[in-house]
Formats: C-alpha cells, sequence, structure tokens
C-alpha cells in the first residue's frame, strides 16, 4: 500500500497595474490540464526565446506587489500518496533542504534521485516547485508537468503550475490549472484568491469578485483578498465599496501587525484617481510610513502634488520612486512632465527620452512573449493587485 505524505510548500499570494472596461469571457471547454505537448512547447518557446526575462522580477521581491511570485512558509495541506517508486529515506532529506530554503544545494540531490526513481510524481513536483522558486521557468514546466502526468490529484502541483504559466503571459492555462486546484481543494482560500488574480488580471471582473469573496469567507483575516476585492470593485466602479474592502484591509493588517503598506497605498492611488489629492497624500504617507521603500507610494504623492500643481515636489517625489525603482516608465513620463513645468527642459527631455526607451523595451518583450506563445495581448491597463506568491 502507497504511504500517505503530507502535502508540501504551498504557494501565496501574487501582483498588476488605471481603469478598463469590463467584459466577460464566456465558459470554455478546460484543456487537458496542461498535458497537451503543444501547450508546452510554447511555454518552452517563450522561455528560449526571452532567456533572461525573469531577471526583472528579482527587484520586486522585496515588495508585497508589482507582480513578483513569492510562496508562504510551508504549511500542511491534503495527503499525497507516495508512489512504491519512492524511497522515503532518500527523498525526506532532501524535501527538509527545500523546508530550509536550501534551493540550490537540493536541485542536484533531487535530479539524482529521479534518475533512479523517474515515476516518482512527488520528487518531479518537489523539484518543479524548487525551480519555481528560483525563477528557473522552463525546469518548473517541465517537472510539474511530469508530476501531474503521474498523478493528476496533486492541487499543489496544479496551483504552482498555474503561477509558472502567468510568467510567460499564458492567463488561460494559468486559469485552467487553478480552477482544477480549487476542485481538488475547494476549502483552499489561497487558491481561490489566486484565482482571482487571474480573472482580474483577464478582466473578468464579475468572476474575480466572486472568487474574492470566496477566498474572504474562508479566511475572513485575509488582508491581501480584501484589498484585491478592492481594486475589482473600483473597476466595476462601486467606488464606496472599493473604499470599503481598502480600509478593511488596513484595519485587518493593524490587526495582524503585518506591517504591509499596500492597503494604505491602495487607498492613496484611488484617491488620486478621484483626484482628491489631501487625501492620497495621508495615506501614501501612512505607506511610507510602514515601508520606506514603497516606490509606488512616493509616485502616489507625486500625482498627488500634480494635482495640486506643485511641481517641485512632484519631481522630488518621483525621483524617490525612481531611485528605488527605475524600471517603471510612468515615473519618468511624471518627472518629465514636473521638470517642463519648472523650467528644466534638458533634464525634462532626458526623462522623457529614458521613458520612451522603456517603454520601447517593454512593448518589444511583450511582442516576444506573444508570438513565442501564440495568444493575444492582454492589456496591461490596471491598478496593481497586491501581490506575493
Amino acid at each position: 500500500m502507497a504511504k500517505v505524505r503530507r502535502a508540501k510548500f504551498r504557494g501565496a499570494p501574487g501582483g498588476i497595474g488605471e481603469m478598463a472596461m469590463t467584459w466577460f469571457l464566456p465558459p470554455r471547454a478546460r484543456p487537458s490540464p496542461f498535458h497537451a505537448a503543444t501547450e508546452i512547447a510554447f511555454l518552452l518557446l517563450a522561455i528560449v526565446m526571452v532567456p533572461h526575462a525573469w531577471g526583472s522580477q528579482n527587484g520586486a521581491t522585496g515588495q508585497e506587489d508589482n507582480g513578483a511570485i513569492r510562496l508562504q512558509t510551508p504549511s500542511p495541506a491534503g495527503p499525497i500518496a507516495a508512489g512504491s517508486a519512492d524511497n522515503l529515506e532518500l527523498l525526506d532529506p532532501l524535501e527538509n533542504l527545500i523546508r530550509q530554503g536550501q534551493y540550490q544545494q537540493v536541485v542536484p540531490g533531487l535530479e539524482h534521485y529521479l534518475q533512479d526513481h523517474d515515476r516518482s510524481a512527488e520528487a518531479h513536483y518537489d523539484l518543479g516547485y524548487v525551480y519555481f522558486r528560483t525563477h528557473e521557468i522552463g525546469g518548473a514546466v517541465r517537472e510539474l508537468s511530469r508530476s501531474l502526468e503521474l498523478n493528476d490529484r496533486n492541487a499543489q502541483a496544479h496551483k504552482i503550475l498555474g503561477l509558472v504559466c502567468t510568467f510567460v503571459g499564458r492567463y488561460d492555462i494559468s486559469e485552467a490549472e487553478l480552477r482544477k486546484a480549487a476542485q481538488l481543494e475547494p476549502g483552499s482560500a489561497e487558491i481561490h484568491y489566486f484565482l482571482a488574480r487571474i480573472y482580474y488580471t483577464r478582466q473578468v471582473f464579475p468572476m474575480a469578485q466572486k472568487e474574492f469573496q470566496t477566498a474572504i469567507q474562508l479566511n475572513p483575516a485575509y488582508v491581501k483578498a480584501y484589498s484585491n476585492l478592492g481594486l475589482v470593485m473600483e473597476a466595476l466602479g462601486n467606488n464606496g465599496e472599493a473604499v470599503k474592502d481598502y480600509t478593511t484591509a488596513a484595519q485587518l493588517d493593524e490587526k495582524q501587525h503585518l506591517g504591509s503598506p499596500w492597503p494604505y497605498e491602495f487607498l492613496g492611488a484611488h484617491y488620486n484617481r478621484q483626484r482628491q489629492p489631501a487625501l492620497a497624500i495621508e495615506y501614501a504617507q501612512k505607506a511610507l510610513a510602514m515601508d520606506s521603500r514603497c516606490d509606488l507610494a512616493y509616485y502616489d504623492l507625486a500625482k498627488a502634488f500634480q494635482t495640486q500643481n506643485d511641481w517641485q515636489k512632484a519631481a522630488d517625489e518621483v525621483q524617490k520612486a525612481i531611485a528605488i525603482n527605475s524600471s517603471t516608465p510612468e515615473y519618468f513620463y511624471l518627472l518629465s512632465i514636473a521638470l517642463r513645468r519648472l523650467g528644466k527642459i534638458p533634464e525634462s527631455e532626458a526623462a522623457l527620452k529614458k521613458f520612451e526607451q522603456i517603454h520601447k523595451e517593454q512593448n518589444t518583450m511583450a511582442k516576444l512573449w506573444r508570438k513565442a506563445s501564440h495568444q493575444p495581448y492582454v492589456p496591461q491597463t490596471l491598478p496593481v493587485p497586491e501581490d506575493e506568491p
């Protein structure tokens, strides 16, 4: 009889960044759980074509948002059956290294183990998880797909594979994998949260609302779910509910002593969109009190000072944002406007040139992803959901 093992290495929330029209995608037949060879080929092709795309993730990992993918501390989930091919005396020490976060050190051991235990769904999942954590996306796709070929009942493998797919813009496959994970583990607030994030990214706001609300029902103290639900309600035009959700997130954050800047940053950004600069400044400053390196909060301040026509303060604050994150083109665009209003024309033109350069580079990268994955463009015009995988 196969031994029953605990599930390991669970993921945690991930992130995206003015308002767009709502539209609803009709339900589609779910593709087989990422087992189609053509789907895997498209993903691997994308990775080969843009091998360094993951480098931009590293700068964001110090924040809870901006799309960085991080994982929570490993915690128990449902049972996983270890196949008869597994040698638990050899596998357990390797999994202990993973729990300790020693990802680079564990790779050779897992690869060696799989040479003799290639039909171990658990070992392939372990290695796929490690590759996911180290942003080796090609390896993660390969190993998680192999694990699911051997055992399609592992909700965590479906979930992690779904997150991997977001790295290459394959939100269609990501949605399918997360839906399967939710079917296998319906009581997981985290899986419903991730699924809601996919719907938000694809601008399927009613479904995103439903999944965020499910996550909150399962975990009433889920700060990120409330923050992101606020974004959805704002996209749906319900600003009153959005403010309630943002405020609830901030209250829960304080109660749980999490010290997250994002509920306050979301409120600051919201009030900027509503052209209420005084409130935007108040909440952006609260965000910075939580995290002095929250570049979006500095940008919120700059936008508020722009509304107040205080161009020197706008320039000062957006330069602070750039000092933390110099890869966001909107920062340079606002800096160019502020410097021009201050009469600093050469500096303004230099900032505008930098904006155009970054924007062009990002568009080129997006075209490569779309060509590699054979997928239509998904417009990135939404407020950034709160992150953390």
